[in-house]
């Protein structure tokens, strides 16, 4: 009887023992359904910022597409919308001579639109990456420009100093990139 007794004990303890893991663990289930319902609407909020983002992205699309329509149709420029990312892309032939980093006339007119649309979005920054033709830097220009890498990117400056000097756009909000 003593035996059985210590059995009964050791088995109560074993249920005792039992029911706090048991304890225990739906604490960690609540726990983890906790989480999981947080995620889940913290998620639920991000797909309603990015689908808001997206939806200024197109609106921004949109009104430059619109306010540029008439560069667009003479080829002068193309616009793109690559995940989110717009990229407004100028023909160099209208922007710049081989070899130069003076900005055309018929460039200014190009930028100064680009710009007055650009400067209706002001929370956007703007990277202007500029290009070179696949001609070799000719001997007298290579003391300026050793290769192409820097005539891109003076360029690129010479866009970004209109940008910000004629058009008034903020030289915080654009990079120049070569």
């Amino acid at each position: 009887q003593e035996r059985q007794e210590g059995n009964l004990t050791l088995h109560q303890q074993q249920i005792d023992a039992m029911h706090v893991q048991l304890t225990d663990m739906q604490q960690t289930n609540d726990q983890l359904l906790t989480t999981i319902e947080e995620l889940n609407r913290a998620l639920e909020k991000e797909k309603i910022a990015r689908e808001a983002r997206l939806a200024k992205v197109k609106n921004t699309y949109n009104q430059l597409v619109g306010a540029l329509e008439e560069e667009i149709k003479r080829g002068e420029l193309t616009i793109s919308n690559l995940e989110g990312q717009l990229s407004v892309n100028l023909l160099n032939k209208i922007l710049f001579d081989s070899g130069k980093t003076v900005i055309k006339k018929e460039g200014l007119k190009v930028l100064q639109s680009l710009g007055d649309v650009l400067s209706k979005f002001p929370d956007k920054a703007l990277q202007v990456a500029g290009h070179t033709d696949n001609v070799q830097i000719s001997e007298r220009l290579k003391e300026r420009f050793p290769s192409n890498w820097e005539l891109s990117t003076a360029r690129a400056t010479s866009v970004v100093h209109f940008l910000q000097d004629k058009v008034g756009l903020p030289g915080e909000r654009i990079i120049a990139a070569g």
